[in-house]
């Protein structure tokens, strides 16, 4: 939710209405004090950027990255704009328009569009993904804010993950653990579990 809606006094009321419990939590009052001082020191850094881009002999100022550690791995995030403001504005209308795409080929009951032709038509949209925005989809989809993907079935029915790069969603559950069920009755369902062993 942070990703998408970022932090600040416009979140603040979507975080307590979607979700209340979290939103309650000492870890998640903590999280946001710290990425909120994130946030001030990057505002810091840029107006202190522009008093020494107009001042001559002296050089610009770098930002350091903010590195997080989570279970062991270690996330680096280089701040080349400001950081927490959310990505909603960007790629909301993008998911959105998405999961409708998914939801009307799936809803199509006439009788020439079986299950192979929606896979196909499907399958079509999902070759247009990118990695990232596939890695984004997941993250999406295990979230409150995307979980009709995982609902309805669609990523399951679809295989609309089927080409996420694993290693790329190192960050929270991983795809392996939140599909344990799908892999087990298909250990295709994501194709680089498959890949792992090919060079072997």
């Amino acid at each position: 939710m942070i990703f998408f809606y970022g932090i600040g006094h416009a979140s603040e009321g979507v975080f307590s209405h979607i979700a209340p419990k979290i939103n309650s939590t000492d870890f998640f009052k903590t999280t946001l004090q710290r990425l909120e001082n994130e946030k001030q020191i990057y505002s810091d850094f840029v107006n202190d950027k522009e008093k020494y881009e107009n001042q001559t002999g002296y050089k610009v100022l770098r930002l350091k990255n903010l590195e997080i550690n989570h279970k062991g791995k270690n996330a680096v995030f280089i701040q080349h704009y400001e950081p927490f403001t959310g990505h909603g504005t960007k790629i909301g209308h993008y998911y959105r328009h998405l999961y409708q795409t998914v939801k009307y080929v799936h809803s199509q009951e006439n009788k020439l569009f079986t299950h192979e032709v929606k896979y196909d038509y499907v399958k079509m949209l999902r070759a247009q993904l990118s990695n990232f925005e596939q890695v984004i989809l997941y993250y999406n989809s295990i979230c409150v804010l995307g979980n009709a993907w995982i609902t309805n079935d669609y990523i399951k029915n679809y295989h609309l993950l089927t080409n996420l790069p694993l290693s790329f969603a190192d960050f929270g559950i991983k795809p392996e653990e939140k599909f344990k069920a799908e892999i087990s009755a298909n250990p295709n369902f994501f194709d680089w579990e498959t890949l792992k062993n090919s060079f072997v």
